[in-house]
């Protein structure tokens, strides 16, 4: 693994200037202006009032006596000139100490298989992210924080006149992943901390790179007195041998050896050596480390990461460049005198002992010599001139509030600020789907309030567990990393490609559960939210990762949803065997189990001997393209393929079908490497394909670990229902902690890394998912006669959860309503799943079918939305249907047309004869008209009719009848009319002139036995039905047999099981025998008569009473005389016998206010010891009168409402109202109005006939029950309105250009469309399609603005091509051509079950194979031939058939080079070297130009045709490439030559010679004739005629050929002899 391994230095401690390092978040004010400095080099800064300004910070408001310079979080002092007057004047500066930003202490822990404990720590010189450090400056509130002005000038002279300074070597440019005894087995160095041996080096001195490394410098104030300096290095073998200490360095300066280190193993060198300084020179110096391996394996390979080399040597008190540091390391805080030489006293001066933080002010010079007092262990900046040194960037700054404890979110999004419109696309997107407290958080905010500015990834970690542990609850679930990581992010390397760090990673290999874990001292990272990364380098890759995840989410229901990809590899079948092992474990445990029942679509490598399963990365590529919810993958891996299943995941086609990657190997999660984009990464970036996520592991995957991580996902998904992707890694890693003591089990945890939004929710439900589209169906015939037995398949899916039983309704709806249905189960439903209902129409109407998959909502969870499929069910008319009259219409005029639709038979095929009846009878037992017709011909047939009695009180009843070869297809419904002009002439509102129809509904034929409820017809009209009562009472006990009772009509009322004991009275209304009241009087105390005295005044004229007493009461008072002389107003004769309720006496009564005592029923017994307990019983018959009664009327299809009236009687206490309601074209019943009480003109113009095409009226003829006392009477019904057109095609008038074509030809067809019905047909549409193999194909759709006038017709046509139509797998097919008429702009037809007409074509195949044509160059080979390296090779495909080719038929027309074949395109784009062209001329279908360079030898070039019906050719060449230049085989035939002759040879060449000459000599070497010609590589012939250059004929004899090629700055040459013999 050659990536870098970067983390976040754990920092022990720091020393700067005696500032303590501080982590209070709450240093800097949220949305408060800072000015942010950011410093690369150690020393004073100056700042001035420019830095400010040049920021677009005003100073007018600042008081320069508050300002504060923050580091770390901590305020530093500064020295602030001309702050004592409060204003920030221009001359004014700030001076502080900056040093660039260093590595600092750094802990690196042992490699070890068991837990991680320390091993070292090193001081790093380079921090690994930046080397610049940032400072803040604020100001307002208390003053600031200043540097101490010192004065004090001491006596005593500091004995020495130099300090030490270092020298500090080192470059970083190879990182080292740490120690390993063996990369391909020891796999600690995949720690994500930084283990032994890890981290940036120098370089790796081997004998490849060299033994040694040096540096060349100058020390110009070197002290000449001798002194013992120091020379440390640090290194770490990377290798090591059985022998001893065979590690050596040799440390040599300026040709002395120092000394020679020498470590055993893995020892590291971290060393420090004394030498006297005389070994410096002051002007060049050399400093040299050499390795000297010592190793006994004379094949190994010694190997040592060389990192640093550090010097001190004793530097002289002097100025160099007008500066002088002295850094002292005394503890010896006593003040001396300072002495420094090279001072110019005419300069400015500054002295800063930024260890004590002092500013020093006096100063003394002799000559140039200058004197200052300091402590002895002080660190001094000392300046002999204006101090220039800047900061190297400032910008105003300000932070939004992170560190607030008010804050609240479920979802973060961590970003950097190239990404802000993506960020909050996202960010709002959850928040409005998801219901998230969502917040995004830019990485720079973040960066400076949790790191001081400084970038680091520890910075993301602090303002996680920040937000984690101090934000409102509930806490944090989902934390999004919006940007890519760099493992080499100051790009040390030079030629990464990916360097920028857009958002850090921590660790090497890189772990993002770090951030979400907050146990800080363990190395286990336990997720605490859900975490995932977005790897996003660029804004157009961060929109299309924000867009894929958008567009998934919002993808509807699929079958996909329930697939599985399982793929599995291995190099050998031991692997093999084992991961298929694994695989399938999953899938019998999880995926095809309860409750997920998914579909595990298995591609796993299988070899037998040593070669690659068939298809193995096609079937990859075609399963992740037709989608699947998890593509798992267990196997071997590189950080760029599968083995050798899937290289480019930028070449997959899957569009929104994206799946969550389980990538169970190695390196494929890799997502901060800055030479290269892994593989996990380009499944998740490249849009409109790929991935929605991808889990992968940065580093190594342990087999054994993984697939536990692997199981734990799947437990996740199946028996938790997690769908969320961070939190099915956050459930599987967690589960995997307590085990994580194990390195392979904890480096499992924090390798595998989710690249994706962690909150992306897999489609698959935590429910069942019912899905029925409109095309899930199919039915054994489309369009049934009456009469036929039909049986219609659903096919339903479930694409969620298993469900043990789910309820579906069929129904057949008629007109809109349900006219019959059935019910039924899916048992155990998985995903598909197949249900019939068998039926039979026996009658004409509009049908259609409706299938409701979980009827009656029994998963109140699961989306209804796509629970139902409604289908159309057009029958063929095969009977004479009625049209005209409308039924219940009234004729004015004395004769009637009567118009049928002709049965859909083919007239020229079948005996047909219609027959018409009318009569005054229903049951035509003596009938006026008995029409038949055998020869009818078009769609309608017309019978004009003279009505023979003229009489308005007659019901005239119609029906219609077709014999077809005999056999009679049944009476149509019977239809009615009446004759009545006066009606029609006498209405008195105004309507719109068109084909209006009025219906009046009268007389007792005109309404079916059906259509009235609770009325009877009087012979006028109809009124409320009577009926016979019962009323009954019975006295006794309350116990069992003996118990007493009510009985009012079909209700009972007992006192029973020991209830309702004493004096029980009903109140019953005489009108109609309901209930008003019943109460039970126990009359147990003195006020219970009372009771019953008042309850009895509330009765009147219009109420029973019904009396019974139940026995017994055991402590009762007696009825009094004023209730019984109430009682006895009711008839009661017996009442006054009634004195006890504490016996067993029993008393039972019926009557009314006012009724004679004949006109009641009554009986009393009174019960003593010795005789027999009695009932009483008392019963009455009265008659009572319906209060209800409704009439339905039926109207419609309408295309235009006009009004209604009725005509009534309405006695007192009675009405007669209508309710309106319309019925929708899918059959829904809307109220439109209710108790309409006007009966007269009710206006209906204002309801939508197209929304409501028929309406159902339905009348309330209701008496009072207080106040009523006579039914009212229903008269008629005066209705209004215009029926609509009735469009209808022949069927039979097709017209087909030819009925047998072969595929690939032009068909014309033809129908005529009709329009019989009552008003014009207006927009129509005319549609025809085409029942193809691969499903319903639009052949053709004409809107037509012109109106379809009534009684007129319209000719349609429609020209298409045969190409594609035809089913692949046969050579025959009949295609089934479906013409469809319908209308727009809000128009209804009559009767849209026959707008349908069909016919056919059969259609021939091609059973002819293609033919291939390849030449190179121009030229056709033979197999063997030589080719030009880059030869121009024309592959053209020819075919008989009359099929059009296009560039989508690349998939069969393809070229092979040496087994591999050529694609068209790579990666979305075109391919340079071949070209796909369809040509369509004739037989040539396509040529492929393919333009390849090839290597020099022999090559297999394939060629592959295949046309549309399967036929295949294919043509096969071994050409020979050669990069000579050389002739062979030069001769020229016929030789000896009589007349002309033809010089053959063959070229050996990478490309054809720019000349070709033959020149003729004779023996005498006379030069006679050139004959030029063009050559090309290979086989070549050029003509000559035989004569010389005068064009004479040559004569007989021997003569010398010279062939001459020249080519590519090379020239060829070949001699041989011809002999011309006459």
């Amino acid at each position: 693994m050659s990536a870098l391994k970067l983390r976040y230095c754990i920092t022990v401690f720091l020393l700067f200037s005696g500032v303590a390092l501080s982590q209070n978040f709450n240093w800097i004010t949220p949305n408060k202006t800072y000015l942010k400095m950011f410093v690369s080099g150690d020393g004073i800064n100056r700042v001035t009032r420019n830095e400010f300004t040049n920021s677009g910070i005003n100073t007018s408001n600042i008081d320069p006596r508050t300002v504060k310079i923050y580091y770390k979080g901590t305020e530093i002092p500064v020295y602030f000139e001309g702050e004592q007057d409060g204003s920030f004047d221009a001359n004014d500066y700030i001076d502080f100490y900056g040093q660039r930003n260093y590595g600092g202490l750094t802990t690196t822990y042992l490699a070890s298989f068991g837990p991680t404990v320390f091993d070292y720590s090193t001081n790093e010189y380079n921090d690994l992210y930046s080397d610049t450090s940032v400072y803040w400056i604020g100001w307002d509130g208390s003053n600031g924080l200043r540097y101490t002005l010192s004065s004090y000038n001491a006596v005593t002279e500091y004995p020495l006149n130099y300090s030490f300074e270092k020298i500090h070597f080192e470059v970083d440019s190879v990182y080292s992943l740490g120690q390993t005894v063996n990369s391909n087995s020891d796999f600690r160095f995949f720690n994500n901390e930084k283990i032994s041996g890890e981290g940036w080096y120098w370089r790796n001195l081997t004998a490849v790179n060299g033994y040694s490394v040096s540096r060349v410098f100058s020390l110009p104030l070197l002290n000449s007195l001798p002194a013992n300096c120091t020379f440390r290095i640090f290194a770490y073998p990377n290798s090591r041998d059985t022998s001893f200490n065979e590690h050596k360095l040799v440390l040599t300066l300026n040709s002395t050896n120092i000394t020679t280190l020498a470590k055993n193993d893995y020892e590291r060198f971290d060393t420090s050596v004394t030498f006297q300084s005389s070994l410096f020179n002051s002007s060049q110096n050399t400093v040299t480390i050499t390795y000297t391996p010592t190793f006994s394996n004379t094949n190994a390979t010694p190997s040592l990461y060389f990192d640093l080399i550090e010097l001190t040597y004793p530097k002289q008190f002097k100025f160099t460049n007008a500066h002088c540091r002295i850094t002292l390391n005394s503890t010896d805080t006593s003040s001396a005198v300072f002495r420094v030489s090279g001072f110019n006293s005419s300069a400015p001066y500054s002295i800063y002992d930024v260890r004590n933080n002092i500013k020093i002010t006096s100063i003394s010079n002799e000559a140039d010599t200058l004197f200052f007092t300091g402590k002895q262990n002080g660190d001094f900046e000392i300046y002999n001139q204006a101090i220039t040194q800047r900061p190297f960037r400032s910008q105003a700054r300000q932070v939004q509030n992170l560190a607030g404890t008010s804050n609240g979110a479920d979802y973060i999004v961590i970003y950097n600020r190239l990404f802000e419109s993506q960020a909050e696309q996202l960010r709002s997107y959850r928040q409005s789907r998801d219901n998230f407290r969502s917040f995004k958080a830019p990485i720079d905010d973040i960066t400076d309030i949790f790191n001081y500015g400084m970038e680091s990834p520890v910075a993301i970690r602090r303002f996680v567990k920040h937000v984690y542990d101090n934000w409102q609850l509930p806490k944090v679930g989902y934390i999004v990393l919006f940007g890519r990581g760099s493992l080499d992010p100051k790009n040390n390397r030079l030629t990464n490609s990916y360097y920028r760090n857009m958002l850090p990673v921590y660790g090497n290999p890189p772990s993002d559960g770090y951030f979400v874990n907050f146990n800080l001292n363990g190395f286990t990272y336990y997720h605490e939210a859900a975490v995932g990364r977005l790897p996003a380098y660029t804004q157009q890759e961060a929109q299309d990762m924000v867009n894929k995840i958008i567009a998934y989410e919002n993808e509807p229901p699929q079958s996909w949803w329930k697939n599985f990809n399982m793929i599995t590899g291995g190099p050998n079948r031991i692997e093999q065997i084992q991961y298929q092992t694994q695989s399938n474990e999953l899938v019998n445990n999880y995926i095809t189990p309860a409750p997920i029942s998914g579909i595990a679509e298995k591609i796993y490598r299988n070899d037998s001997a040593g070669y690659i399963t068939f298809n193995y990365a096609d079937s990859i590529k075609n399963a992740i393209n037709r989608g699947g919810l998890i593509v798992n993958f267990i196997g071997h891996a590189a950080s760029q393929n599968w083995e050798l299943g899937l290289e480019e995941p930028q070449t997959l086609s899957n569009g929104n079908r994206l799946p969550l990657v389980l990538s169970m190997t190695c390196f494929t999660g890799i997502n901060a490497d800055a030479n290269f984009r892994s593989f996990g990464e380009k499944f998740v970036f490249t849009p409109n394909r790929g991935a929605l996520g991808f889990l992968g592991t940065t580093g190594w995957s342990f087999s054994g670990a993984g697939n536990e991580i692997n199981k734990h996902i799947f437990i996740g998904l199946s028996q938790d229902t997690i769908r969320r992707l961070g939190s099915l890694v956050q459930f599987a890693n967690n589960r995997m902690v307590p085990d994580s003591s194990n390195f392979q089990v904890r480096n499992m945890i924090n390798c595998y890394n989710l690249l994706g939004d962690p909150a992306s929710k897999l489609l698959l439900p935590a429910g069942p998912e019912f899905v029925i589209g409109q095309t899930d169906y199919r039915i054994t015939d489309q369009y049934p006669l009456v009469g036929e037995t039909v049986t219609w398949k659903i096919f339903p899916k479930n694409y969620g959860l298993f469900v043990p039983n789910c309820p579906v309704r069929f129904e057949i709806l008629k007109n809109g309503q349900q006219f019959r249905f059935k019910d039924t189960n899916i048992v155990n439903f998985k995903i598909y799943d197949t249900l019939s209902y068998t039926f039979t129409i026996d009658t004409l109407g509009n049908y259609s079918l409706k299938a409701t998959i979980d009827y009656g909502n029994i998963y109140p969870n699961e989306d209804p939305s796509n629970n139902v499929i409604v289908l159309p069910l057009p029958l063929r008319n095969i009977s004479y249907t009625p049209l005209k009259p409308i039924n219940n219409s009234v004729i004015a005029e004395d004769s009637v047309e009567f118009v049928g639709l002709n049965p859909q038979v083919d007239l020229r095929r079948n005996s047909v004869k219609v027959i018409l009846q009318v009569d005054t009878s229903a049951s035509f037992t003596s009938l006026l008209l008995n029409y038949s017709n055998s020869s009818i011909s078009g769609v309608a047939n017309k019978v004009r009719y003279r009505i023979p009695l003229l009489d308005s009180n007659k019901v005239y009843y119609w029906r219609t009848n077709a014999i077809i070869n005999g056999d009679s297809t049944g009476w149509s419904e019977t239809n009615k009319f009446v004759y009545n002009p006066a009606i029609v002439q006498t209405s008195s509102k105004s309507v719109n002139n068109d084909s209006i129809v009025t219906l009046y509904p009268r007389l007792l034929g005109q309404f079916p036995a059906n259509s009235y409820s609770g009325l009877y017809y009087t012979g006028s009209g109809f009124k409320l039905n009577n009926s016979a009562g019962s009323l009954e009472v019975k006295s006794f006990g309350s116990n069992g047999s003996e118990a007493s009772y009510f009985i009012i009509n079909q209700f009972s009322s007992y006192a029973d099981g020991g209830q309702n004991t004493g004096l029980n009275i009903a109140k019953v209304r005489k009108l109609t025998g309901g209930i008003v009241d019943i109460k039970n009087f126990r009359m147990s105390t003195s006020v219970s008569s009372d009771s019953v005295l008042n309850f009895m005044n509330t009765f009147d004229t219009t109420h029973y009473v019904m009396i019974m007493m139940a026995s017994f009461v055991p402590v009762s008072d007696s009825l009094k005389q004023t209730a019984k002389n109430k009682i006895r107003q009711f008839g009661a004769q017996l009442i006054d016998s009634v004195t006890r309720f504490d016996q067993f006496d029993s008393y039972a009564f019926i009557g009314y206010l006012g009724a004679q005592p004949q006109n009641t029923s009554e009986q009393f017994h009174r019960y003593s010891s010795n005789s027999v307990w009695t009932p009483s019983l008392a019963n009455l018959n009265p008659v009572f009168l319906s209060t209800l009664g409704t009439i339905d009327f039926s109207i419609g299809p309408s295309h235009r409402w006009k009004y209604f009236s009725w005509n009534r009687t309405l006695p007192g206490g009675s009405s007669v109202n209508f309710d309106v309601t319309g019925i929708d074209i899918f059959g829904n019943s809307v109220p439109l109005y209710t108790n309409l009480s006007s009966n007269v003109f009710s206006n209906l113009d204002t309801v939508n006939s197209f929304v409501y095409p028929d309406l159902r009226l339905k009348a309330n003829i209701e008496i009072d029950t207080l106040s009523g006392l006579e039914s009212p009477e229903f008269k008629s019904l005066y209705f209004k309105y215009t029926p609509p057109a009735e469009i209808i095609p022949d069927n039979y008038s097709f017209i087909r250009s030819d009925s047998v074509v072969d595929e690939g030809a032009q068909v014309t067809v033809s129908v005529r469309n009709h329009n019989i019905g009552f008003v014009p047909a207006g927009t129509v549409v005319y549609k025809w399609t085409a029942n193809a193999y691969n499903g319903l194909i639009t052949l053709k759709q004409d809107t037509i603005y012109t109106p379809l006038m009534p009684d007129s017709s319209y000719l349609s046509q429609v020209t298409f091509n045969t190409q594609g139509l035809k089913n692949p797998q046969s050579t025959i097919d009949t295609l089934d051509i479906n013409f469809e008429v319908s209308m727009l702009n809000n128009q209804n037809d009559y009767y849209p079950f026959n707008n349908f007409a069909f016919t056919d074509i059969v259609i021939y195949g091609d059973s002819t194979g293609p033919a291939i044509d390849v030449t190179y160059d121009g030229i056709k080979i033979l197999n063997g031939d030589l080719i030009a390296a880059k030869p121009e090779i024309l592959f053209r495909f020819f075919d008989e058939s009359k099929l059009e080719y296009s560039i989508g038929d690349t998939t069969g027309i393809y070229i092979k080079l040496d087994g591999r074949r050529i694609n068209y395109f790579n990666a979305g784009q075109q391919n340079p070297e071949i070209t796909f062209t369809a040509v369509n001329d004739g037989n040539l279908k396509t040529s492929v130009l393919y333009k390849p360079e090839l290597s020099a030898g022999t090559h297999l070039l394939q060629y592959y045709g295949t046309d549309k019906d399967g036929n295949r050719d294919t043509l096969i060449d071994n050409a020979y490439v050669s990069y000579d230049f050389a002739v062979r085989n030069l001769f020229n035939y016929p030789n000896p030559m009589q007349g002309d002759t033809y010089f053959t040879f063959d070229l050996f060449a990478s490309e054809a010679p720019q000349s070709c000459l033959i020149k003729i000599f004779t023996v005498a070497g006379r030069h006679v004739r050139d004959v030029r010609g063009s050559a090309r590589v290979g086989f070549n012939q050029i003509y000559w005629d035989g004569k010389d250059g005068d064009g004479e004929t040559m004569a007989n004899g021997i003569y010398l050929y010279k062939l001459i090629l020249e080519g590519s700055g090379k020239t060829e040459t070949s001699i041989q002899k011809l002999a011309i013999l006459k």
